[in-house]
Protein backbone atom coordinates (compact mmCIF):
# COMPACT_ATOMS: atom_id res chain seq x y z
CA UNK A 1 0.00 0.00 0.00
CA UNK A 2 1.61 3.19 -1.16
CA UNK A 3 1.65 5.95 1.45
CA UNK A 4 1.16 9.66 0.87
CA UNK A 5 3.93 11.88 2.21
CA UNK A 6 3.07 15.42 3.22
CA UNK A 7 5.93 17.77 4.08
CA UNK A 8 5.65 20.27 6.89
CA UNK A 9 7.34 23.57 7.61
CA UNK A 10 9.19 24.71 10.70
CA UNK A 11 7.00 25.61 13.64
CA UNK A 12 7.64 27.41 16.88
CA UNK A 13 7.88 25.32 20.04
CA UNK A 14 5.32 27.71 21.47
CA UNK A 15 2.61 25.78 19.61
CA UNK A 16 3.47 22.59 21.46
CA UNK A 17 3.61 24.34 24.80
CA UNK A 18 0.29 26.06 24.15
CA UNK A 19 -1.49 22.88 23.16
CA UNK A 20 -0.05 21.07 26.16
CA UNK A 21 -1.90 23.46 28.44
CA UNK A 22 -5.34 22.58 29.74
CA UNK A 23 -6.89 25.67 28.19
CA UNK A 24 -5.63 25.00 24.67
CA UNK A 25 -5.96 21.22 24.75
CA UNK A 26 -9.70 21.22 24.00
CA UNK A 27 -9.08 23.37 20.96
CA UNK A 28 -6.36 21.01 19.73
CA UNK A 29 -8.69 18.04 20.05
CA UNK A 30 -11.44 19.88 18.20
CA UNK A 31 -9.06 20.85 15.40
CA UNK A 32 -7.86 17.27 14.88
CA UNK A 33 -11.41 15.94 14.84
CA UNK A 34 -12.65 18.68 12.53
CA UNK A 35 -9.83 18.28 10.02
CA UNK A 36 -10.00 14.48 9.89
CA UNK A 37 -13.79 14.47 9.62
CA UNK A 38 -13.63 16.84 6.67
CA UNK A 39 -10.89 14.84 4.95
CA UNK A 40 -12.62 11.48 5.42
CA UNK A 41 -15.86 12.78 3.95
CA UNK A 42 -13.91 14.14 0.99
CA UNK A 43 -12.27 10.75 0.37
CA UNK A 44 -15.11 8.36 1.23
CA UNK A 45 -18.25 10.45 0.94
CA UNK A 46 -20.84 11.77 3.38
CA UNK A 47 -22.35 8.54 4.68
CA UNK A 48 -21.20 8.79 8.30
CA UNK A 49 -24.31 9.82 10.19
CA UNK A 50 -24.09 8.77 13.84
CA UNK A 51 -20.32 8.28 13.82
CA UNK A 52 -18.15 9.58 16.65
CA UNK A 53 -14.91 11.21 15.49
CA UNK A 54 -11.65 10.66 17.34
CA UNK A 55 -10.22 13.58 19.30
CA UNK A 56 -6.68 12.15 19.08
CA UNK A 57 -4.85 9.66 16.90
CA UNK A 58 -5.54 6.30 18.54
CA UNK A 59 -4.93 2.69 17.55
CA UNK A 60 -7.48 1.19 19.94
CA UNK A 61 -11.22 1.28 20.75
CA UNK A 62 -12.28 0.41 17.20
CA UNK A 63 -14.29 -2.49 15.75
CA UNK A 64 -15.70 -4.97 18.35
CA UNK A 65 -15.03 -2.70 21.35
CA UNK A 66 -17.80 -3.43 23.87
CA UNK A 67 -19.75 -1.46 26.47
CA UNK A 68 -22.51 -2.09 29.00
CA UNK A 69 -24.38 1.22 29.45
CA UNK A 70 -26.57 -0.33 32.16
CA UNK A 71 -23.60 -0.67 34.51
CA UNK A 72 -23.82 2.93 35.70
CA UNK A 73 -25.80 6.13 35.47
CA UNK A 74 -24.98 8.08 32.34
CA UNK A 75 -21.97 7.42 30.15
CA UNK A 76 -18.46 7.02 31.49
CA UNK A 77 -15.65 4.66 32.40
CA UNK A 78 -18.03 2.40 34.27
CA UNK A 79 -19.65 1.42 30.95
CA UNK A 80 -16.49 0.15 29.27
CA UNK A 81 -16.02 -3.64 29.01
CA UNK A 82 -13.12 -4.28 26.65
CA UNK A 83 -11.32 -2.95 23.57
CA UNK A 84 -10.98 -4.63 20.19
CA UNK A 85 -8.37 -7.33 20.70
CA UNK A 86 -9.14 -8.03 24.37
CA UNK A 87 -12.84 -8.40 23.49
CA UNK A 88 -11.87 -11.03 20.93
CA UNK A 89 -9.49 -12.73 23.36
CA UNK A 90 -6.51 -12.66 21.02
CA UNK A 91 -3.15 -10.99 20.66
CA UNK A 92 -2.61 -8.39 17.97
CA UNK A 93 -1.29 -10.24 14.91
CA UNK A 94 1.96 -9.18 13.26
CA UNK A 95 0.52 -9.41 9.76
CA UNK A 96 -0.67 -5.93 8.56
CA UNK A 97 -3.62 -7.38 6.64
CA UNK A 98 -4.87 -9.24 9.71
CA UNK A 99 -4.49 -6.06 11.77
CA UNK A 100 -6.60 -4.24 9.23
CA UNK A 101 -9.37 -6.84 8.96
CA UNK A 102 -9.25 -7.69 12.69
CA UNK A 103 -8.19 -11.28 11.97
CA UNK A 104 -11.23 -11.78 9.75
CA UNK A 105 -13.81 -10.20 12.09
CA UNK A 106 -14.23 -7.12 9.88
CA UNK A 107 -15.18 -6.47 6.28
CA UNK A 108 -12.85 -3.83 4.88
CA UNK A 109 -13.80 -1.43 2.09
CA UNK A 110 -11.71 -1.83 -1.06
CA UNK A 111 -9.47 0.72 -2.74
CA UNK A 112 -8.62 2.79 0.30
CA UNK A 113 -8.22 6.46 -0.56
CA UNK A 114 -5.54 8.87 0.60
CA UNK A 115 -5.94 11.87 2.88
CA UNK A 116 -4.36 15.04 1.54
CA UNK A 117 -3.41 17.56 4.21
CA UNK A 118 -2.35 21.08 3.47
CA UNK A 119 1.04 22.18 4.75
CA UNK A 120 -0.61 24.19 7.53
CA UNK A 121 -2.96 21.33 8.51
CA UNK A 122 -0.06 18.90 8.65
CA UNK A 123 2.07 21.25 10.74
CA UNK A 124 -0.73 22.20 13.12
CA UNK A 125 -1.82 18.58 13.73
CA UNK A 126 1.76 17.40 14.22
CA UNK A 127 2.48 20.21 16.67
CA UNK A 128 -0.74 20.14 18.63
CA UNK A 129 -1.72 16.47 18.77
CA UNK A 130 0.80 13.94 17.46
CA UNK A 131 4.03 15.25 18.97
CA UNK A 132 2.67 15.73 22.51
CA UNK A 133 1.49 12.10 22.36
CA UNK A 134 4.93 10.94 21.30
CA UNK A 135 6.67 12.95 24.01
CA UNK A 136 4.27 11.60 26.61
CA UNK A 137 4.81 8.00 25.53
CA UNK A 138 8.61 8.25 25.56
CA UNK A 139 8.49 10.36 28.74
CA UNK A 140 10.31 13.39 27.40
CA UNK A 141 9.21 16.74 28.81
CA UNK A 142 8.30 19.69 26.60
CA UNK A 143 10.50 22.17 28.46
CA UNK A 144 12.41 23.30 25.39
CA UNK A 145 13.32 26.87 24.60
CA UNK A 146 10.34 28.64 23.04
CA UNK A 147 12.42 29.97 20.16
CA UNK A 148 13.54 26.52 19.08
CA UNK A 149 12.46 25.31 15.63
CA UNK A 150 11.67 21.68 14.92
CA UNK A 151 10.93 20.14 11.55
CA UNK A 152 8.33 17.43 11.21
CA UNK A 153 6.94 15.26 8.47
CA UNK A 154 3.85 13.07 8.67
CA UNK A 155 3.36 10.20 6.23
CA UNK A 156 -0.21 8.91 6.13
CA UNK A 157 -1.30 5.60 4.66
CA UNK A 158 -4.63 4.80 3.06
CA UNK A 159 -8.04 5.23 4.66
CA UNK A 160 -10.54 2.37 4.89
CA UNK A 161 -14.07 1.90 6.23
CA UNK A 162 -14.59 -1.32 8.20
CA UNK A 163 -17.72 -3.17 9.35
CA UNK A 164 -17.99 -5.80 12.07
CA UNK A 165 -19.20 -9.17 10.74
CA UNK A 166 -22.24 -10.13 12.79
CA UNK A 167 -21.98 -13.90 12.26
CA UNK A 168 -18.38 -13.84 13.48
CA UNK A 169 -19.38 -12.04 16.68
CA UNK A 170 -22.19 -14.52 17.25
CA UNK A 171 -19.79 -17.43 16.96
CA UNK A 172 -17.37 -15.69 19.33
CA UNK A 173 -20.14 -14.93 21.83
CA UNK A 174 -21.02 -18.62 22.00
CA UNK A 175 -17.47 -19.43 23.13
CA UNK A 176 -17.68 -17.14 26.18
CA UNK A 177 -18.54 -18.28 29.69
CA UNK A 178 -21.76 -16.92 31.19
CA UNK A 179 -19.82 -14.90 33.77
CA UNK A 180 -17.83 -13.10 31.09
CA UNK A 181 -18.81 -9.39 31.32
CA UNK A 182 -19.53 -9.14 27.59
CA UNK A 183 -21.65 -12.32 27.64
CA UNK A 184 -23.50 -11.11 30.74
CA UNK A 185 -24.33 -7.77 29.10
CA UNK A 186 -25.49 -9.58 25.97
CA UNK A 187 -27.77 -11.93 27.92
CA UNK A 188 -29.42 -8.94 29.64
CA UNK A 189 -29.87 -7.03 26.39
CA UNK A 190 -27.50 -4.23 27.42
CA UNK A 191 -24.60 -4.81 25.03
CA UNK A 192 -23.23 -2.00 22.89
CA UNK A 193 -20.69 -2.73 20.14
CA UNK A 194 -18.54 -0.61 17.91
CA UNK A 195 -19.93 -2.12 14.70
CA UNK A 196 -18.11 0.08 12.18
CA UNK A 197 -15.14 2.39 12.02
CA UNK A 198 -12.85 4.28 9.68
CA UNK A 199 -9.08 3.82 9.88
CA UNK A 200 -5.79 4.89 8.34
CA UNK A 201 -3.70 1.77 7.78
CA UNK A 202 -0.41 3.45 8.71
CA UNK A 203 1.17 6.63 10.04
CA UNK A 204 4.80 7.67 10.13
CA UNK A 205 6.10 10.74 11.99
CA UNK A 206 9.59 12.12 11.45
CA UNK A 207 11.12 14.75 13.75
CA UNK A 208 14.31 16.69 13.11
CA UNK A 209 15.62 18.68 16.07
CA UNK A 210 18.10 21.47 15.41
CA UNK A 211 20.83 20.43 17.83
CA UNK A 212 22.45 23.87 17.69
CA UNK A 213 19.27 25.42 19.12
CA UNK A 214 18.02 22.64 21.35
CA UNK A 215 20.75 20.20 22.22
CA UNK A 216 18.84 19.17 25.36
CA UNK A 217 15.74 17.96 23.50
CA UNK A 218 17.85 16.09 20.95
CA UNK A 219 19.88 14.48 23.74
CA UNK A 220 16.80 13.61 25.81
CA UNK A 221 15.09 11.92 22.86
CA UNK A 222 18.23 10.05 21.85
CA UNK A 223 18.68 8.88 25.43
CA UNK A 224 15.11 7.58 25.67
CA UNK A 225 14.75 6.02 22.25
CA UNK A 226 16.12 2.76 20.95
CA UNK A 227 15.75 1.74 17.31
CA UNK A 228 13.43 -1.23 16.96
CA UNK A 229 11.84 -0.68 20.36
CA UNK A 230 8.07 -0.37 20.64
CA UNK A 231 6.62 2.17 23.06
CA UNK A 232 3.06 1.63 24.25
CA UNK A 233 0.83 4.47 25.39
CA UNK A 234 -2.83 4.82 26.30
CA UNK A 235 -3.67 6.01 22.78
CA UNK A 236 -0.86 4.86 20.48
CA UNK A 237 1.76 2.18 20.07
CA UNK A 238 4.94 3.45 18.40
CA UNK A 239 7.93 1.70 16.90
CA UNK A 240 11.20 3.65 16.66
CA UNK A 241 12.77 3.35 13.21
CA UNK A 242 15.51 5.96 13.63
CA UNK A 243 17.00 7.83 16.60
CA UNK A 244 20.29 9.58 15.88
CA UNK A 245 21.90 12.87 14.86
CA UNK A 246 18.84 14.86 15.93
CA UNK A 247 16.58 12.89 13.56
CA UNK A 248 13.85 10.62 14.92
CA UNK A 249 11.30 8.47 13.12
CA UNK A 250 8.21 6.91 14.70
CA UNK A 251 5.89 4.38 13.09
CA UNK A 252 2.37 3.73 14.38
CA UNK A 253 2.23 -0.06 14.39
CA UNK A 254 -1.55 -0.53 14.15
CA UNK A 255 -4.29 1.11 12.04
CA UNK A 256 -5.26 4.52 13.41
CA UNK A 257 -8.94 4.89 14.35
CA UNK A 258 -10.53 8.03 12.89
CA UNK A 259 -14.24 7.46 13.52
CA UNK A 260 -16.50 4.80 15.05
CA UNK A 261 -20.16 3.82 14.96
CA UNK A 262 -21.73 2.38 18.14
CA UNK A 263 -24.97 0.38 18.21
CA UNK A 264 -26.87 -1.09 21.16
CA UNK A 265 -28.88 -4.30 21.05
CA UNK A 266 -32.64 -3.64 21.31
CA UNK A 267 -33.25 -6.70 23.50
CA UNK A 268 -31.50 -9.81 24.77
CA UNK A 269 -30.42 -12.38 22.22
CA UNK A 270 -30.86 -10.33 19.05
CA UNK A 271 -27.35 -11.09 17.88
CA UNK A 272 -28.88 -14.31 16.57
CA UNK A 273 -31.54 -12.51 14.50
CA UNK A 274 -31.57 -13.45 10.80
CA UNK A 275 -30.42 -9.92 9.96
CA UNK A 276 -26.89 -10.07 8.58
CA UNK A 277 -26.12 -6.43 9.33
CA UNK A 278 -26.71 -4.29 12.40
CA UNK A 279 -29.71 -2.19 11.30
CA UNK A 280 -31.95 -3.58 14.06
CA UNK A 281 -29.49 -2.30 16.68
CA UNK A 282 -29.98 1.33 17.68
CA UNK A 283 -27.24 3.86 16.90
CA UNK A 284 -26.00 5.41 20.16
CA UNK A 285 -23.16 7.75 21.23
CA UNK A 286 -19.97 6.03 22.33
CA UNK A 287 -20.51 5.34 26.06
CA UNK A 288 -16.85 5.72 27.07
CA UNK A 289 -13.41 7.03 26.21
CA UNK A 290 -12.02 10.55 26.22
CA UNK A 291 -10.41 9.88 22.86
CA UNK A 292 -13.74 9.25 21.13
CA UNK A 293 -16.44 11.05 23.07
CA UNK A 294 -15.68 14.67 22.24
CA UNK A 295 -17.12 14.84 18.74
CA UNK A 296 -20.22 12.79 17.99
CA UNK A 297 -20.95 13.40 14.30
Amino acid sequence: MKALTVSTRKYSWLMVLACASLVALAGCKEEYSKVMQQKIKTVLGDDFEGYTWSSYPTDNFGIATSYDPAKGDGFGDMNFLCATWSCLGMAVPADPEKKLNIAGFADVGNNGGTIKLSEKENTDLAASVVLPEIYQIVKVSADADASTDVKTQMTLGRVYPRKLIRSKMLAHMKTLQNDDPMKAAFQKGNLTYIVADVVIDSMLVKIQVDKTKNAKLAADLADKLEVGKIFKGAKLELKVNKADNGEFEFEVTKPVILAVLARRQPQAGVLEAPNTGWEDWKVVPVPHNEVLKANHG
